[in-house]
């Protein structure tokens, strides 16, 4: 069992630092983010996805617009983030609101993106969007003449896109010993962007 509550002042410097925290002790899950959305007719969708940035002001999301999880934001803006890394047994649920990133920050993240990533978001514009039902010969026959256009430098797609979600509600969770007794604390940010904490019932 836990002997005390923690003190944590600041949650989200809190979660930085848990991040690093993983990468030191080689987490696979350092740089990945599970990401649910609600579409208009109330239907969740969740999907992993690559954790690229999170600093002082929230987590970068680079993104397609003509992706469903898009689509969600714009019908509805509400989201949840997850991460959980292992190596620490913690688990941080994140909330709060979104911005879209400016499109010099857009590029950035582009120009860091995978050459087989950058292709497939120009697939997304030229032959089918994401999610489509689609064979394994007409995707692979789609790749490659998109390739063939792009062998070398790949500008950046017209729909590329990038969001800065910014946390406003954090639950953090914390597996103890072999007891697998949970420690379940939950902050809210306040007017004044201090953070306001509460225990909750594991």
């Amino acid at each position: 069992m836990f002997s005390s509550q923690p003190d944590i002042a600041n949650p989200w410097k809190f979660f930085l630092e848990a991040r690093e925290s993983a990468r030191a002790q080689n987490d696979p899950l350092t740089d990945l983010a599970y990401f649910a959305t609600v579409n208009a007719y109330g239907q969740p969708s969740l999907r992993s996805l690559v954790l690229r940035h999170a600093d002082d002001e929230g987590i970068r999301v680079f993104l397609n617009t003509l992706s469903p999880k898009w689509e969600d934001l714009q019908e509805n803006p509400e989201y949840e983030i997850l991460c959980y890394w292992p190596t620490l047994k913690q688990q941080f649920r994140v909330r709060g609101s979104w911005l879209l990133l400016p499109k010099e920050e857009i590029l950035q993240g582009w120009q860091k993106q995978p050459h087989e990533s950058k292709i497939l978001d120009w697939y997304y514009q030229t032959h089918e969007q994401q999610s489509s039902p689609i064979t394994f010969e007409d995707f692979t026959k789609g790749m490659n003449e998109v390739s063939s256009l792009y062998p070398d430098e790949v500008p950046m797609a017209p729909t590329a896109s990038g969001l800065l979600l910014i946390p406003d509600s954090i639950e953090w969770l914390k597996i103890e010993g072999e007891s697998r007794c949970h420690l379940r604390m939950k902050f809210e940010r306040q007017a004044d962007d201090g953070w306001e904490s509460q225990l909750l019932v594991p």
